[in-house]
Formats: C-alpha cells, structure tokens, sequence
C-alpha cells in the first residue's frame, strides 16, 4: 500500500510540473524612423540619410535593415538606440520605406513606412527611374528569339530631361515581343493605372504596350498598339485593372524590325492612390455607397483638364469647379449619373464661356442624397 501510494505521489508531481508555466525570453523591439519625414521630396541624384530610433528592452540585438517598395536597401549603422543608413544617388521615384529590426533570438520588427518622393515626379507615380537618371536599373532589357539589341542611357537633352534611354536594335527579330523593355508594376485590384511617356523612333515604327502575368500562363491584363512617327509626348493609356499580380511586368514590346527608338519619362500613375474616397457603410435599399474622385490630368493644364470620377451605384450628382474663394465657377455635371468610371473635361471656361485667369481652382464631386462633397485641387495656367 504504501508503494501504491508513493507512486501516486511521484506520478502527481510530474503532471504538477508539467504545468508550472515557463518564462517565454520574447525580444520587445520598437523602430521608428525618425529622419526625413514622410511626404518629403529630394532632387534627382540626391543621398538620402535615413534615421532609425530602435528600442530593445529584452533579448539582444542583430541588426536594422532599410527596405524601399519591399527591397533592401542596405544595413544600417549605429548603436543603440539611434541607427543610420544613407541612400547614395536615388533615381526619380516615389519610395515607401521602412525599417526593419531583428535580435539574435530571430525576431523581428518593422517601422511604420514613410514615402518619399524624388524627382519631377507625380503622387502615385509607380514607375521608379522613368526619367532613366544615369542608368537603365531598374529597367530590364530583355531579347527573345534570336533578338539583339543593346539600351545606352544619354544625357543630350534629346527630350525635355536631361537624360534618356536609346535601344539599339541589331536583331528584331520577326515580332514586337521578342524585344522587351521591362517594368516590375504591381497590380491591385479596382486601381486604375494611366500611363504617359515620351518616345521617338529612327523611322515609323509600331511598338505594343503591356501589362503582362511574368510566368506561366503569362497573361495579358492589357495591351495596345502604338505608332511612332517622329518624337512626341504618349498618353494618358487607361487601365482599369482587376487582376491581384504583385509580380506583373509592365512591358514595351519594341522588336519585329531593326528600327532604333528612344523612350523618356515614362509614368505609370496608380490614380486610384490619388483619389479621395466616400464609404458609407450603411445599406441603401440593399446596396453600400462608395464614391470616388480622382486627381484631374494633366495638372497644371492650360486648354482642358479631364476629371474622373466613380460611382458604386447610380445617383444623382454635380461636378463644380469653384474659385478659391468658393464662388461657383462652373457646372459640369448636374444629373443622375450611371454606376461605373466617368471622365468629365473642364475647358477653363466659366458658365458664361468667359476664359477664367490663371489661379488655384477646386473642382467638387457633389452627392446631395447622401450628403457626400469630395474635392482636389487644379492649377490653370495660362
């Protein structure tokens, strides 16, 4: 009996201690970067220095990373708690970058990102080096099917920029395809992507523009042809995308001939990014509202200006343009209005055809049944 019960005892204290919770040695780790601030913007060519806050209150550091857009972009130098790293010689681009901290224990911690915009360029711009700064990078130029051709960044001012990229095409080969200049361009669904570029070419020639899966299948979201006769400004190509592709290649097709080209500012602007939004979350007769008003282009303008603008349901609205003393200048719209995306062009002119002075307008998506005004800001210049 007294075995039995000692047996008992010793099987009572196993499970006891299997039990007792065990202290779990997790790193607290917060990261901040504290320099520049987010919405600053730097001159083509720029270094750009980064500062890091990092606190490790357990555990034992490892390192802090910078990444821009998800890449990295090098380690960062310091000692606890202030960290550094400086980015030399940035390409035109608008970057979301962020800080990233680990301990020796393999966790890790990310800052809030911050965007910064270098460069002419325009908020919403996913392009990166559109207006080819010193190098093709990170632009990939791709030969397929015996093709050959070769890309050389200028700096002649050949086009309204300094620099530009020439192709030289020893080998077209027999389609447009078979010579690629590429773009990494995600794709979010419901965004709407608008492209501009300048180019120019040797002689006619057609090339294609696309938007393309970057493996098997190898879809095509969106293609267009286009003809070059002589050097000219391209655009806007309007894409309203419904495709979840991180990886899609933005492509010009440029092969099917010897013919030389030329390309330069090349932007890609995701105008959803530069829009402004109403959700109303309450259900009218079944259906949720959503209503969207997009950044006018071109901006500045000087003849006309187009205004886009999306409704989730049909409904009865105005677009107005007012001074920036808020008298109404013009009405472009006043009606019930389709679900779907809409352009509405504004000629500078007010109610009564008179040409309005250059100056700051504001041109307002109004929805008076479900009290919604959206608004942005146009620069006519005259």
């Amino acid at each position: 009996m007294k075995k039995r019960l000692l047996q008992l005892l010793f099987v009572t204290v196993l499970v006891s201690l299997a039990f007792i919770p065990v202290k779990q040695t997790r790193a607290a780790i917060t990261v901040n970067l504290t320099n520049p601030a987010s919405g600053t913007s730097f001159q083509v060519g720029s270094d750009i220095t980064f500062t890091a806050n990092v606190e490790l209150t357990e555990g034992s550091f490892r390192d802090c990373r910078l990444f821009y857009n998800n890449r990295s972009m090098g380690k960062a130098n310091g000692s606890l708690p202030t960290y550094s790293f400086t980015w030399e010689n940035v390409k035109s681009g608008n970057y979301y970058v962020f800080a990233r901290v680990r301990d020796t224990d393999g966790n890790q911690v990310d800052s809030d990102s911050i965007l910064i915009h270098v460069g002419n360029i325009s908020h919403g711009d996913v392009i990166m080096n559109g207006d080819f700064d010193y190098s093709l990078a990170p632009w990939v130029l791709s030969n397929y099917e015996g093709a050959t051709s070769t890309g050389y960044v200028y700096s002649d001012m050949y086009f309204e920029d300094t620099n530009y990229v020439y192709i030289d095409v020893t080998n077209g080969s027999t389609a447009d395809w078979h010579i690629q200049l590429q773009h990494l361009v995600p794709l979010v669904p419901d965004h709407t992507y608008e492209l501009w570029f300048y180019t120019d070419a040797e002689e006619k020639k057609t090339i294609s523009l696309t938007y393309q899966m970057n493996h098997d299948p190898y879809t095509v979201y969106f293609s267009e042809q286009v003809e070059i006769d002589g050097a000219a400004e391209f655009g806007p190509y309007t894409f309203v995308n419904t495709f979840d592709d991180p990886t899609n290649l933005f492509k010009f097709n440029i092969g099917g001939n010897n013919i030389d080209c030329f390309f330069d500012r090349v932007r890609i602007i995701d105008r959803t990014m530069t829009s402004v939004t109403s959700r109303d979350l309450s259900s009218h007769n079944g259906q949720i509202s959503h209503y969207e008003l997009l950044r006018n282009y071109p901006n500045p303008f000087n003849l006309c200006t187009n205004i886009q603008y999306r409704l989730s349901k049909p409904a009865g609205m105005m677009i107005n343009i007012y001074n920036v003393n808020g008298q109404l200048i013009r009405n472009l719209i006043n009606q019930h209005v389709a679900a779907g995306l809409f352009t509405a062009q504004w000629d500078g002119l007010d109610n009564n055809g008179l040409v309005m002075p250059s100056g700051v307008y504001i041109f307002s998506m109004e929805i008076p049944a479900d009290k919604v005004q959206l608004t942005h800001k146009a620069l006519l210049l005259k």
